[in-house]
């Protein structure tokens, strides 16, 4: 049985096993019109691997119905928002390994299906452990209170309260110390299911130009390092990239470590397997960062203007990250000369007061919101800020549309097989 607050992958298995039994076919007869193995499809079925975008798009044809039936989940949920008040912030005690911390997610069951997925961390200096992830999909730490090293790939930032850091999850990553005596951040990143069906496909084009290499590296350290971030950023093992170049596990993992020089027949075997240019492994005039660090101090604000509702704002992410698959911004209010704000759009919204007293309203509801507090919900029914109650507010605004990502990833899927 699959828990109810699964991530859309998870549910993925029982999803295929209900349109296999719907249309009355057993493994073996599905798997023959698939031109799989049954093992696969019973693999599948029990969530323990995941196929491939041929098998998928292989399996939908033979279920008679569009790849998107197999992912596609109702948007209309038992609940449209969710608000949490800071002072009812639960926090569960999370252990891996020697690491311990506290975790608040801020987003219960209820918002279905969930784009975003925040939460509040906490780690005390007396038990902390370093330990880094590699994940799929965007993320962005906050920093709430206290003072820590963040690492992203082999970048280090020091974090404090009010600066951020916004990166591709693909990357290990993780804190690395902690330089208060406690300190807590907002962590917000994207389902699991967008992140994986994003690195597969591609629909953002991050792969056409790879990011600025680490400095200090000798051209075939760089080379090196291209090839590996490549494969990382694909989800691959090397093990995968053997079985798609034919070379040798030897061979690839001196050329990850910049210890052989590959040939130019290598070099392209490699970027086939990776599906990337072979140019990529050269390009020197990339100006693409890997991970977006805004420190407090160094944050712009600019003035704007949406149907007279007044607000100063600063993007959370630099262009030279790309295009992001959620949007973070900070934004700051003056009770004097405030326009509500009426506003729909595609997505998902999740807000955070970090300063001041607002109303926020959400479809007929509207909520008295103080610092801490939280709203996520659905963007497509009426929402905004509808009052300033204290002299100034400074909220974190998120946005997101990942129902926009599904629909560029099938429609490349549609164009790949004509």
């Amino acid at each position: 049985m699959v828990e109810a607050n699964s991530s859309p992958l998870q549910r993925f298995p029982e999803r295929l096993r209900t349109h296999r039994q719907r249309n009355n076919l057993g493994l073996r007869e599905l798997a023959q019109r698939a031109q799989v193995t049954p093992a696969m499809i019973s693999m599948v079925e029990r969530g323990k691997i995941h196929p491939s975008i041929d098998t998928l798009f292989a399996v939908a044809r033979a279920l008679n119905i569009s790849l998107a039936e197999l992912f596609e989940e109702p948007v209309v949920s038992a609940r449209e928002y969710v608000v949490h008040r800071v002072a009812d912030r639960c926090y569960a005690v999370t252990r891996e390994g020697r690491l311990r911390y506290e975790d608040s997610t801020l987003t219960p069951d209820g918002i279905k299906p969930q784009e975003m997925e925040p939460s509040v961390m906490t780690f005390h200096r007396h038990s902390f452990v370093k330990q880094k992830v590699s994940l799929r999909g965007d993320q962005l730490i906050f920093g709430l209170s206290g003072s820590f090293n963040y690492a992203c790939g082999d970048e280090v930032f020091t974090v404090n309260a009010g600066d951020s850091v916004f990166f591709h999850s693909h990357e290990e990553h993780g804190p690395l110390a902690i330089n208060s005596e406690h300190a807590e951040y907002l962590v917000c990143y994207t389902d699991e299911l967008y992140g994986w069906l994003d690195m597969r496909l591609d629909p953002r084009g991050l792969f056409a130009r790879p990011p600025r290499a680490p400095q200090n590296l000798t051209p075939i350290q760089r080379l090196a390092w291209r090839i590996r971030y490549a494969r990382s950023q694909r989800g691959f093992l090397q093990t995968t990239v053997r079985a798609r170049t034919g070379l040798s596990y030897g061979m690839i993992s001196h050329i990850e470590s910049g210890r052989s020089k590959p040939s130019l027949t290598t070099l392209d075997l490699i970027a086939r397997a990776l599906s990337v240019p072979i140019s990529y492994f050269f390009d020197e005039e990339v100006s693409t960062c890997r991970a977006s660090f805004v420190p407090l101090g160094e944050r712009v604000l600019k003035a704007r203007v949406e149907g007279g509702h007044r607000y100063r704002n600063a993007p959370l992410i630099v262009p030279e990250l790309g295009e992001p698959l959620f949007f973070p911004e900070y934004r700051e209010y003056d009770r004097k000369g405030f326009v509500p704000q009426a506003t729909q759009s595609p997505g998902q919204i999740f807000v955070m007061v970090m300063q001041g007293v607002i109303d926020f309203t959400h479809g007929a509801d509207t909520h008295r919101l103080n610092a801490g507090d939280t709203i996520y919900g659905m963007s497509h029914i009426t929402h905004g800020v509808s009052a300033i109650v204290s002299d100034t507010a400074a909220v974190l605004y998120f946005t997101s549309n990942l129902t926009q990502l599904l629909k560029r990833v099938f429609d490349e899927l549609r164009r790949r097989v004509r």
